[in-house]
């Protein structure tokens, strides 16, 4: 399925779930309040539903500035990297 290019211009469930899963494979990392902000219910059970399709995601944490400009840390997710670019190379 082909999401929009703006998470915003989603209008259903499948569409927002085809979003973040491309955004996630393009390298994102995916702010809860990001996605809350952007109309995402419940952004914790889409990332869920996408780790029950296959996707290996971690929970990580992201810098993210209010609207009275002051600094959060933020529950955000982005793809887990593979083991092999973990190690060093030989």
């Amino acid at each position: 399925m082909l999401a929009p290019e703006r998470i915003t211009d989603c209008k259903s469930e499948a569409h927002r779930l085809a979003w973040m899963a491309r955004a996630l494979r393009a390298g994102r990392t995916l702010s809860d309040a990001e996605l809350w902000l952007a109309g995402v219910d419940r952004p914790q059970d889409l990332i869920d539903r996408l780790r029950a399709q296959g996707m290996s995601i971690v929970e990580t944490t992201k810098r993210v500035v209010d609207a009275a400009d002051e600094a959060h840390m933020d529950k955000a997710w982005r793809l887990a990297l593979a083991p092999a670019l973990l190690s060093p190379s030989p």
